[in-house]
């Protein structure tokens, strides 16, 4: 399942052909009678494409696109934290595309997909960034909605060891105060050493920060982008996977737009 971003998008949108298949549903899972509930909404979405196929197609092209239809709703994986799904099928293109944000139920047959209105929530969808602190590696991921993408390129992840020479200490070695000075100017550092490779993404957007209170504390100290923190997540994050990340921050992009969206309806009654 291909995560949506504006290049598939842009795909979708430049899809023409006789027909074109789309179907939107939400697949947001709270308990086990959401997760029936959405089945059926899939498995009756296919039956009312199946059944406008039949009576405008011959059989042979209706055939092939139903199974079409049918094989992409088989990869839906209801027990992954997206909000919505989004089925595109013509004869010769086919796409799975999961959404960041509520969708309105979408079965519709035409020249084109319908992507409007996906269009129009994913230009409103927050964006944000995911600052993962580590004296191991230090990684950064883009969030959009409820979904995050870890950044991999020449900049991040940052390691601490590309940054300074370690040297080991022998067996049984003091650890002076003058060592621990030393230690905290270098991690110092490399928090700047964070701060500079950062700027290189965060512009105005949130930031969500994770690591230990230490970490949390010396990044802070040297950063310009405190007034962009909008939640600390304590703890030690380096094996945490994308759907981790993903599944920690959600419930703190969403308390942070509640503030935000109250926030402006008392401004405006003022």
């Amino acid at each position: 399942m291909k995560k949506l971003d504006k290049s598939t998008l842009q795909k979708l949108d430049a899809q023409t052909g006789d027909p074109c298949i789309t179907i939107v549903i939400g697949t947001d899972v709270k308990s086990f009678a959401d997760k029936e509930q959405i089945e059926l909404k899939i498995k009756n979405a296919i039956k009312e494409i199946s059944e406008e196929l039949r009576e405008n197609y011959d059989e042979t092209k209706s055939k092939k696109l139903i199974n079409k239809v049918k094989t992409l709703a088989q990869k839906i994986d209801l027990n992954r934290s997206y909000t919505g799904v989004g089925l595109y099928v013509t004869e010769s293109f086919q796409e799975l595309v999961s959404f960041p944000f509520p969708v309105s139920e979408s079965i519709h047959v035409s020249n084109s997909f319908g992507v409007s209105e996906i269009l129009d929530s994913y230009e409103k969808m927050i964006r944000y960034y995911v600052l993962a602190l580590s004296k191991n590696e230090t990684r950064l991921f883009r969030g959009a909605g409820n979904s995050v993408l870890e950044i991999n390129d020449h900049n991040f992840p940052l390691r601490m060891e590309d940054e300074f020479q370690v040297s080991r200490k022998a067996p049984h070695s003091f650890y002076n105060d003058e060592e621990s000075k030393v230690d905290q100017a270098r991690m110092k550092s490399y928090f700047r050493k964070v701060e500079e490779q950062l700027g290189k993404y965060l512009k105005s957007e949130p930031l969500i920060l994770l690591g230990v209170k230490e970490n949390l504390s010396d990044f802070k100290s040297v950063s310009q982008y405190t007034d962009q923190i909008i939640a600390k997540l304590h703890g030690n994050f380096d094996r945490h996977s994308i759907r981790d990340i993903e599944q920690l921050v959600w419930p703190e992009l969403e308390s942070y737009l509640k503030e935000q969206q109250s926030a402006y309806i008392t401004t405006s009654h003022e």
